[in-house]
């Protein structure tokens, strides 16, 4: 006959705590199995499984059953309903014979009403042993899971995945989250993630986002933001940014710039821009008479 699932047991060795569970195939093949507890694997997760112990209890074979078919024809086919019944089955009389139900074990409930147990867990329950289970795993794990679901995802889900996430968290939980990503990639890597944002974009889209977020901002948080980018960088990195964005436009591209940050400003805002220049210019002109006279 066909084995169609085992019943076992995993013990921790030092407190002597047990766990029945079953589970479809032979032994062997699922040795790796330690079940479906929330505690159980709590503990396996943290502990290791050098603290426990997996041993074979019962291997439950297959139930036939004669089914009636094209009137005096009948065939034998395998019951799944029946064989998984008579496996839980198997699994509460072990249950009940060592007394591996809680406080004494592991087990909740009796394997025949594990199905109504789960129904019975509210979505808090669930997430709550979601964040235990996440708790659990190391960065490097967190970041190997994380990294092979969105392998897995097309790019349509990635980004719908990231707009729910976004419209959940709120201004507050995306600031947050925000800060976090700056303080782990580093200057280093926030370069190279715009830089790469960048280039993906393309020139159209990167006006695109550019408008939409001025549009967004408005005339005061277009400033602050200037404001804020002015302070970070200071005076040689400005200097810096603003040689490499003069280079990279035409004459006629610097000339609709400037008409247009003009526009902008503010009658008050002008003429102090004015009278700076005019000082400027005073003070060259009195330095190279200075260097002059002094050449003479």
């Amino acid at each position: 006959m066909k084995i169609y699932g085992h019943v076992y047991l995993i013990t921790r060795v030092d407190t002597g705590r047990s766990y029945v569970g079953s589970a479809v195939g032979k032994f062997d093949d699922r040795i790796d199995y330690w079940g479906s507890n929330d505690e159980l694997y709590s503990e396996i997760s943290l502990l290791g499984t050098e603290l426990f112990k997996k041993t074979h209890l019962e291997d439950v074979y297959e139930t036939v059953c004669s089914c009636p078919e094209r009137g005096q024809y009948t065939r034998k086919r395998s019951n799944s309903r029946v064989n998984r019944q008579y496996l839980l089955m198997v699994e509460e009389i072990w249950q009940r014979k060592l007394g591996t139900i809680y406080p004494f074990g592991y087990n909740r409930c009796f394997a025949c009403s594990l199905g109504t147990a789960l129904q019975l867990k509210t979505p808090e329950e669930r997430s709550e042993i979601a964040r235990r289970r996440e708790a659990m795993l190391t960065p490097e794990q967190r970041s190997e899971r994380a990294r092979k679901a969105m392998a897995s995802m097309t790019p349509e889900a990635r980004r719908e995945k990231a707009r729910k996430a976004h419209e959940t968290q709120g201004p507050d939980g995306r600031k947050r989250r925000m800060r976090k990503a700056i303080e782990t990639m580093g200057p280093d890597g926030l370069s190279a993630r715009a830089i790469k944002i960048a280039e993906n974009l393309g020139e159209d889209g990167r006006k695109a986002r550019k408008a939409k977020a001025d549009e967004t901002l408005g005339p005061e948080g277009r400033k602050a933001r200037v404001k804020k980018a002015m302070e970070t960088m200071g005076p040689s990195g400005l200097s810096e940014r603003a040689r490499r964005a003069n280079a990279s436009l035409t004459p006629e591209q610097r000339s609709e710039r400037s008409k247009r940050i003009w526009a902008d400003k503010s009658a008050e805002e002008r003429a102090m821009i004015l009278k700076k220049v005019w000082e400027t210019r005073r003070k060259n002109a009195a330095l190279r008479k200075a260097q002059h006279d002094s050449s003479e």
